[in-house]
């Protein structure tokens, strides 16, 4: 089940490509996919996941324009979170709601990092699904929700709206709920103003970044998310918690 859900990852991987370049142009997602350079709609094996840029190498086959390497960076760690998130749980069904979850994440993180913008096209599904997954597994996400969103709302009220984006909160609650712990809803807040942090102070120092400008928060909450949900209750076990 691990490679099966690893290729049902990387298929995922290539939507979540799509949803990355059309989503923040309010674009729809049912057209047929073409080279972004030259416009032509491509043929179903130049969309093969990770396969097709590999034999074209990396190249349009009729323009010869470059292919960008997100297109398989996001098809394999698509599969990846699809095989890891399979791998740790018992029910099927649990994993690849997990694994959705995940994904999901990823795609808003990649959005955010490019765009500074949090679709709610995507986190409101998000926040649906990780509320579905908080029923199925034990019922208690309601508190961990309220935790996650509210630590930003309450940022939000603080700075009137300008230290926090609303989107944060959905994004917030959305992951306390898949969390499902307030043990490691702390955990993975406590790791994004950390790794948050030093990233800002990073990108102060190489003058990427100012005081005034907006710093997309979504890669830092959703890839420790990612890390927590994965990997937090060992790390918790480990140090007595």
């Amino acid at each position: 089940m691990t490679a099966l859900a690893f290729l049902i990852g990387i298929c995922f991987g290539s939507f979540g490509n799509v949803l990355i370049f059309r989503v923040p142009e309010n674009r729809t997602i049912l057209g047929r996919s073409m080279c972004m350079a030259c416009s032509r709609v491509l043929k179903w094996f130049e969309l093969i996941p990770v396969v097709s840029y590999v034999v074209q190498r990396a190249t349009c086959r009729s323009c010869k324009s470059r292919l960008s390497l997100q297109y398989p960076i996001v098809e394999l760690a698509s599969g990846l979170l699809f095989a890891l998130a399979v791998a740790q749980t018992t029910s099927l069904l649990l994993g690849f709601l997990t694994a959705i979850c995940l994904w999901l994440l990823l795609i808003i993180a990649m959005i955010d990092a490019k765009t500074t913008y949090i679709p709610d096209a995507l986190n409101l599904p998000l926040l649906i699904l990780a509320v579905s997954l908080g029923m199925f597994r034990d019922g208690m996400f309601l508190l961990p929700m309220a935790i996650g969103g509210g630590v930003f709302l309450a940022q939000w009220v603080a700075s009137g709206g300008r230290a926090i984006g609303s989107g944060d909160i959905i994004l917030g609650a959305a992951i306390g709920a898949l969390l499902g712990s307030i043990p490691l809803v702390i955990l993975w807040l406590l790791l994004s103003y950390i790794l948050g942090s030093a990233v800002a102070l990073i990108l102060l120092a190489l003058k990427k970044l100012t005081l005034k400008s907006a710093m997309p928060f979504a890669p830092v909450l959703g890839g420790c998310a990612i890390i927590v949900q994965l990997y937090g209750q060992e790390f918790l076990r480990s140090v007595g918690l």
